[in-house]
């Protein structure tokens, strides 16, 4: 994994060097801490965040990101939820990062709590095997020891972008 400056808010996180499709955007803007208290809050504001961006729909992009296809979400039990989401109208890979004030319930039945979403917006016409590369080098990134507490105390979000590269 390698991360880029484009400009001085702009990053570009190559995964692969071979598969241009696995690389990801972001920027200071898809990165905020947010007094959020529920998953719809979390949703909603992420929703904002993607229109802002990308001119996305509020409301399709809210009821992208509320579907209940588990395979869309995935908890790591620390504390880290990383939501992925395919849409036609982005022309590039996107990350967005909420750090929660307060952590809050995501499941109820389990107790699991959460307090950092990951999101990432990925273009539907990706391949599925550059999509699960991209899932899978994230995931390990996000499991790795300490990675929740060291999130945690980032102050800014180019900090935040700098510890997704491995070490």
């Amino acid at each position: 994994m390698k991360i880029e400056t484009v400009n001085n808010s702009a990053y570009e996180i190559c995964l692969s060097k071979t598969f241009i499709e696995q690389k990801i955007m972001t920027n200071k803007k898809s990165f905020i801490d947010a007094a959020l208290n529920s998953r719809k809050q979390i949703l909603k504001k992420i929703s904002e965040l993607a229109k802002n961006q990308f001119g996305l729909s509020l409301g399709d992009c809210y009821e992208s990101l509320d579907s209940k296809s588990i395979n869309d979400n995935i908890s790591y039990n620390n504390g880290i939820l990383l939501i992925n989401k395919t849409f036609k109208e982005i022309d590039s890979n996107h990350l967005f990062c909420v750090r929660l004030q307060k952590p809050i319930v995501l499941n109820k039945n389990l107790g699991e709590k959460i307090d950092i979403v990951f999101v990432i917006f990925i273009q539907d016409r990706i391949k599925t095997s550059s999509r699960l590369q991209i899932l899978s080098k994230f995931s390990r990134v996000l499991k790795g020891n300490n990675f929740r507490d060291t999130i945690i105390g980032a102050k800014k979000p180019e900090d935040v972008i700098a510890l997704l590269m491995p070490n």
